[in-house]
Order: C-alpha cells, then sequence, then structure tokens
C-alpha cells in the first residue's frame, strides 16, 4: 500500500504524469424549437424569491435598498455560509442592474465605456441580508446540490421595481429606474391627479 504522496513520489521518478478524467451528462431533454418548451431543460432548478424594503427619496429620485429578504431552494447546502454569499453577491448584482447599470450608445459609440460612467453598486450600497436555504436535494445535483450564483439576480431587480411601486404609487418598467426615471414618473402622476 503506497501513500498518495509516496505514489506522487513514485510518478515523479519515472517521469509518468499522473492523470485522471471523469465525465456526467445528467439527463435533460432539449427544448421544442417551436415553442421553447421541454420536460427538464437544466439538469436541477434553483428557486429564489425576495422581498425587498427601499427608501425612495421622492425630492431627489434616489432609491436606497435597506433590507432584502430572500427565501432560495438550493437543494443541498453544502458549504451554507458561502451559498449566503453567492446569495448576497448575486442581490448586489440585481441592485445594480435594477438600479445602475446601463450600457449608453449613441450612434455606435459606447459612451460610458469605465466605471466612472457605467455605475455599480459598492459596499455602500450593500443593503441588510436575510437569508433562508431551503433545502430540498436534488438527486441528479452533486451530492444534491443545486446552482445559486445567479437566481439570486435574477429575483431582485423585479422584487426592487415592486418595491419602488408600493413606495411611491408609480410603477416603472425599464431598467434601469435611475432617479431621473423617477422624478419624471412622480412629475406625470402629480399631473394626472
Amino acid at each position: 500500500k503506497l501513500s498518495y504522496w509516496e505514489l506522487a513520489e513514485k510518478v515523479k521518478e519515472r517521469g509518468d504524469i499522473l492523470k485522471a478524467e471523469a465525465s456526467f451528462f445528467p439527463h435533460t431533454d432539449k427544448p421544442d424549437p417551436k415553442t421553447g418548451q421541454g420536460e427538464k431543460v437544466y439538469v436541477a432548478y434553483t428557486f429564489v424569491t425576495q422581498i425587498i424594503e427601499v427608501e425612495v427619496d421622492t425630492d431627489t429620485g434616489i432609491v436606497q435598498v435597506l433590507k432584502v429578504y430572500t427565501t432560495a431552494d438550493i437543494g443541498k447546502a453544502i458549504n451554507p455560509q458561502n451559498v449566503e454569499g453567492q446569495i448576497e453577491g448575486g442581490t448586489v448584482q440585481g441592485i445594480g442592474m435594477a438600479l445602475m447599470e446601463e450600457q449608453v450608445i449613441k450612434e455606435g459609440i459606447t459612451l460610458n465605456p469605465d466605471l466612472t460612467g457605467y455605475l455599480i453598486p459598492t459596499s455602500m450600497d450593500t443593503p441588510h441580508f436575510t437569508t433562508q436555504l431551503v433545502e430540498n436535494e436534488d438527486s441528479e445535483g452533486p451530492y444534491g446540490a443545486k446552482g445559486i450564483g445567479e437566481p439570486a439576480t435574477i429575483a431582485t431587480a423585479p422584487a426592487i421595481a415592486n418595491a419602488i411601486y408600493d413606495a411611491i404609487g408609480v410603477r416603472i418598467c425599464h431598467l434601469p429606474i435611475t432617479p431621473e426615471k423617477i422624478l419624471i414618473a412622480l412629475k406625470e402622476k402629480r399631473k394626472n391627479k
């Protein structure tokens, strides 16, 4: 019997390369080309729901995301702290998508090609998080896990848009929801009263 280190030393002495490969292809169906529908297009489906609390300054149009409550069905949480970090990171990306990130193009030229004009969230934009993990293990995921990076991002923008609507009574349907868009919507609301 050899230890791993002894085996590695013998392989090195002989000038060999120790290599192992494995593949796993879980069952998925291709979506119907006409409808885009299918039974199981992805290996596992992650479900995320969010409730977001915002504060809207009606004088400036600035939105501050205060609290984010997330519940995510993530399969098996192999490392729960890491999963929560993925959810928080994905949510902050979603905040950027909802409130800041916009590529401005005029006559084929990008007018904001760097981070001085293309805004993304910073640590100052990070809200308080409350996260609940629901563990419904997936039989085809690794150790029962599912993916979690992007699903939190997807839920964030609609939750923020709904929170803004709840706060000011005006629905804004185009992202990003900038202070300018909020002020224009509030002006229209006052005009139509």
